[in-house]
């Protein structure tokens, strides 16, 4: 392995590293809204542009509390499918469907399932952290697997 090789792979893992703390960030701002704003909350990463009444229609159910505790667009494609079918048996027809983080609304009931999150997270982080970059799709969709909510998904 020539040394740019090494460095390129160096600095791949420090870009990951980073991520990860990102990733982490965004389940703790989820926990922190729910206690501030009891009722509800919608996340939006930096990169999302909305277009149309989504954020009525996306919020709508979270409110009326008995119809859903988390709304969110299922993710275009799975992430790490095959790695969380054989490490954690849950299979990639399974539901739920693996959601899209970028757009998420969370009701009160949903708290329960932060605390999975970030353990799942952090799991599938450590098994990942020299072949790519964890995602933090496939475990909040391994938290919700071992959560019985009520979900609402949307399309676009």
């Amino acid at each position: 392995v020539s040394p740019a090789q090494k460095n390129s792979v160096n600095e791949k893992k420090k870009n990951w590293r980073w991520l990860r703390l990102l990733r982490s960030a965004k389940i703790i701002a989820l926990a922190i809204a729910l206690r501030v704003f009891s009722q509800g909350a919608i996340f939006l990463d930096a990169d999302t542009q909305i277009c149309g009444p989504i954020l009525k229609k996306i919020m709508a159910p979270i409110l009326d509390s008995r119809r859903a505790t988390l709304a969110f667009v299922p993710a275009s494609r799975l992430h790490h499918g095959i790695a969380i079918e054989r490490r954690f048996g849950l299979s990639i027809r399974a539901k739920p469907p693996e959601p899209n983080t970028g757009v998420l609304a969370i009701g009160p009931a949903f708290f329960s399932v932060l605390e999975t999150w970030m353990q799942m997270y952090w799991i599938e982080s450590a098994q990942l952290e020299s072949k790519q970059n964890p995602m933090d799709q496939p475990s909040l969709r391994l938290a919700l697997a071992s959560n019985f909510l009520n979900i609402t998904y949307f399309s676009l």
